[in-house]
Protein backbone atom coordinates (compact mmCIF):
# COMPACT_ATOMS: atom_id res chain seq x y z
CA UNK A 1 0.00 0.00 0.00
CA UNK A 2 2.85 2.50 1.07
CA UNK A 3 3.48 1.73 -2.71
CA UNK A 4 0.38 2.66 -3.73
CA UNK A 5 1.52 6.47 -2.56
CA UNK A 6 4.32 6.56 -4.83
CA UNK A 7 1.96 5.94 -7.86
CA UNK A 8 -0.15 8.61 -6.45
CA UNK A 9 0.04 12.28 -6.67
CA UNK A 10 -2.38 12.39 -3.53
CA UNK A 11 0.63 13.27 -0.67
CA UNK A 12 2.09 15.68 -3.02
CA UNK A 13 -1.10 17.58 -3.17
CA UNK A 14 -1.85 17.09 0.41
CA UNK A 15 0.72 17.66 2.12
CA UNK A 16 1.40 20.68 1.50
CA UNK A 17 -2.08 21.84 1.88
CA UNK A 18 -2.06 20.69 5.46
CA UNK A 19 0.25 23.75 6.66
CA UNK A 20 -3.27 25.94 5.82
CA UNK A 21 -5.53 24.05 8.78
CA UNK A 22 -3.90 25.10 11.85
CA UNK A 23 -3.59 29.04 10.90
CA UNK A 24 -7.67 28.36 10.38
CA UNK A 25 -8.46 26.45 13.69
CA UNK A 26 -5.47 27.78 16.20
CA UNK A 27 -7.41 24.97 18.88
CA UNK A 28 -5.97 22.22 16.88
CA UNK A 29 -2.97 23.17 18.87
CA UNK A 30 -4.77 22.06 21.97
CA UNK A 31 -5.39 18.65 20.58
CA UNK A 32 -3.64 16.01 22.71
CA UNK A 33 -5.77 12.48 21.76
CA UNK A 34 -6.42 11.49 18.64
CA UNK A 35 -7.86 7.82 16.43
CA UNK A 36 -7.40 7.26 13.27
CA UNK A 37 -9.93 4.82 11.23
CA UNK A 38 -8.75 2.32 8.34
CA UNK A 39 -5.34 4.30 8.41
CA UNK A 40 -3.64 1.52 6.20
CA UNK A 41 -0.25 2.23 6.86
CA UNK A 42 -0.83 5.51 8.41
CA UNK A 43 0.92 7.58 5.65
CA UNK A 44 -1.87 9.83 5.32
CA UNK A 45 -2.72 10.21 8.58
CA UNK A 46 0.90 10.72 10.29
CA UNK A 47 1.45 13.45 7.92
CA UNK A 48 -1.93 15.26 9.23
CA UNK A 49 -0.33 14.54 12.59
CA UNK A 50 2.65 16.13 12.28
CA UNK A 51 1.54 19.15 10.19
CA UNK A 52 -1.77 19.80 11.88
CA UNK A 53 -1.94 17.96 15.45
CA UNK A 54 1.76 18.29 16.57
CA UNK A 55 1.14 18.42 20.18
CA UNK A 56 -0.52 14.74 20.20
CA UNK A 57 0.09 12.97 23.37
CA UNK A 58 -2.10 9.71 22.24
CA UNK A 59 -2.84 8.22 18.85
CA UNK A 60 -5.31 5.36 18.65
CA UNK A 61 -4.71 3.59 15.17
CA UNK A 62 -8.08 1.48 14.47
CA UNK A 63 -6.85 -0.69 11.18
CA UNK A 64 -8.54 -4.48 10.27
CA UNK A 65 -5.88 -5.40 7.92
CA UNK A 66 -3.24 -7.57 9.97
CA UNK A 67 -0.53 -6.36 7.93
CA UNK A 68 -1.23 -2.59 8.16
CA UNK A 69 -1.84 -3.20 11.74
CA UNK A 70 1.30 -4.62 12.19
CA UNK A 71 3.49 -2.19 10.11
CA UNK A 72 1.80 0.37 12.13
CA UNK A 73 2.73 -1.16 15.50
CA UNK A 74 5.87 -0.81 14.38
CA UNK A 75 6.03 2.41 12.60
CA UNK A 76 4.17 4.47 14.68
CA UNK A 77 6.56 4.84 18.02
CA UNK A 78 9.69 5.58 15.75
CA UNK A 79 7.87 8.37 13.90
CA UNK A 80 5.58 9.87 16.76
CA UNK A 81 8.21 9.76 19.77
CA UNK A 82 6.59 10.85 22.81
CA UNK A 83 3.39 9.69 21.55
CA UNK A 84 1.50 6.70 23.52
CA UNK A 85 0.59 4.60 20.67
CA UNK A 86 -2.24 1.96 20.35
CA UNK A 87 -3.17 -0.26 17.73
CA UNK A 88 -6.26 -1.99 17.70
CA UNK A 89 -6.29 -4.51 14.83
CA UNK A 90 -10.36 -4.53 14.03
CA UNK A 91 -13.35 -3.19 12.40
CA UNK A 92 -14.21 0.59 13.05
CA UNK A 93 -17.76 -1.26 13.68
CA UNK A 94 -16.16 -3.53 16.29
CA UNK A 95 -14.29 -1.40 18.05
CA UNK A 96 -15.09 -0.90 21.40
CA UNK A 97 -13.58 2.09 22.11
CA UNK A 98 -11.36 4.19 24.27
CA UNK A 99 -11.33 4.21 27.97
CA UNK A 100 -11.95 8.25 27.20
CA UNK A 101 -13.38 10.76 24.89
CA UNK A 102 -10.84 12.14 22.00
CA UNK A 103 -10.33 15.40 20.54
CA UNK A 104 -9.72 14.59 17.18
CA UNK A 105 -10.88 12.03 14.48
CA UNK A 106 -9.33 11.20 11.34
CA UNK A 107 -11.09 9.77 8.30
CA UNK A 108 -9.08 9.47 5.76
CA UNK A 109 -10.04 7.10 2.84
CA UNK A 110 -12.20 5.59 5.55
CA UNK A 111 -15.93 6.17 4.89
CA UNK A 112 -16.23 4.58 1.79
CA UNK A 113 -15.84 1.34 3.07
CA UNK A 114 -19.04 2.17 4.81
CA UNK A 115 -22.41 1.72 3.40
CA UNK A 116 -24.49 4.72 3.48
CA UNK A 117 -26.74 3.23 6.53
CA UNK A 118 -23.70 2.63 8.48
CA UNK A 119 -22.14 5.81 7.89
CA UNK A 120 -24.93 8.14 9.52
CA UNK A 121 -24.24 5.58 12.50
CA UNK A 122 -20.96 5.84 12.62
CA UNK A 123 -21.47 9.60 12.88
CA UNK A 124 -23.75 9.45 15.74
CA UNK A 125 -21.69 6.79 17.65
CA UNK A 126 -18.40 9.63 17.28
CA UNK A 127 -20.23 12.06 18.44
CA UNK A 128 -21.97 10.33 20.94
CA UNK A 129 -19.04 8.20 22.80
CA UNK A 130 -15.84 8.72 20.99
CA UNK A 131 -15.08 11.97 20.46
CA UNK A 132 -15.17 14.62 23.27
CA UNK A 133 -17.38 17.62 23.03
CA UNK A 134 -15.61 20.33 20.82
CA UNK A 135 -13.74 18.01 19.20
CA UNK A 136 -12.47 17.94 15.80
CA UNK A 137 -13.42 15.56 12.81
CA UNK A 138 -11.27 15.03 9.60
CA UNK A 139 -12.94 13.78 6.76
CA UNK A 140 -10.86 12.75 3.62
CA UNK A 141 -12.36 12.18 0.52
CA UNK A 142 -10.57 11.84 -2.83
CA UNK A 143 -12.15 10.23 -6.14
CA UNK A 144 -10.47 11.59 -8.46
CA UNK A 145 -5.99 11.89 -8.89
CA UNK A 146 -5.42 15.86 -10.23
CA UNK A 147 -4.72 14.34 -14.09
CA UNK A 148 -8.43 13.25 -13.96
CA UNK A 149 -7.82 9.60 -13.61
CA UNK A 150 -9.73 7.15 -10.48
CA UNK A 151 -7.67 7.66 -7.40
CA UNK A 152 -5.56 4.79 -6.19
CA UNK A 153 -8.02 4.10 -3.15
CA UNK A 154 -11.11 3.93 -5.94
CA UNK A 155 -8.85 1.25 -8.05
CA UNK A 156 -8.61 -0.86 -4.55
CA UNK A 157 -12.11 -0.54 -3.65
CA UNK A 158 -12.72 -1.71 -7.27
CA UNK A 159 -10.60 -4.51 -6.68
CA UNK A 160 -12.73 -5.52 -3.22
CA UNK A 161 -15.52 -5.82 -5.18
CA UNK A 162 -16.41 -2.83 -2.97
CA UNK A 163 -16.93 0.19 -5.60
CA UNK A 164 -19.58 -1.90 -7.14
CA UNK A 165 -21.79 -0.55 -4.37
CA UNK A 166 -21.35 3.29 -6.23
CA UNK A 167 -20.17 5.51 -3.79
CA UNK A 168 -21.63 8.89 -3.80
CA UNK A 169 -19.77 11.16 -2.69
CA UNK A 170 -21.42 14.12 -2.40
CA UNK A 171 -23.72 11.89 -0.44
CA UNK A 172 -20.84 11.09 2.00
CA UNK A 173 -20.55 14.98 2.43
CA UNK A 174 -24.33 15.60 2.96
CA UNK A 175 -24.17 12.34 5.49
CA UNK A 176 -21.52 14.21 7.09
CA UNK A 177 -22.87 17.64 7.06
CA UNK A 178 -25.98 16.33 8.27
CA UNK A 179 -24.34 14.68 11.16
CA UNK A 180 -22.33 17.86 12.28
CA UNK A 181 -25.71 20.09 11.66
CA UNK A 182 -27.21 17.41 14.24
CA UNK A 183 -24.24 17.65 16.67
CA UNK A 184 -24.13 21.73 16.95
CA UNK A 185 -27.91 21.35 17.04
CA UNK A 186 -27.81 19.18 20.00
CA UNK A 187 -24.74 21.78 21.71
CA UNK A 188 -26.42 24.59 20.78
CA UNK A 189 -29.85 23.04 22.98
CA UNK A 190 -27.31 21.68 25.65
CA UNK A 191 -25.70 24.96 25.84
CA UNK A 192 -29.22 26.74 25.95
CA UNK A 193 -30.96 24.30 28.47
CA UNK A 194 -27.61 25.22 31.36
CA UNK A 195 -27.92 28.96 30.82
Amino acid sequence: MDSMYCRDDELAVITPRLSEIPPQLPSLSNVSSCVAFGCGFGTLDLAFVRHCIANVKEFIAVEPDAECAAQLRMKLPMELTNVKCVVHEETAQNWKGADHPVDAVLLIHFIYFLNPGERMAFYHRLMDSVLRSGGFVFLVIRPRHTDGEPSSHCQVLKRLNIQKRKVNYSQIEQCAVRCCRLVLSCAMRKRTRAT
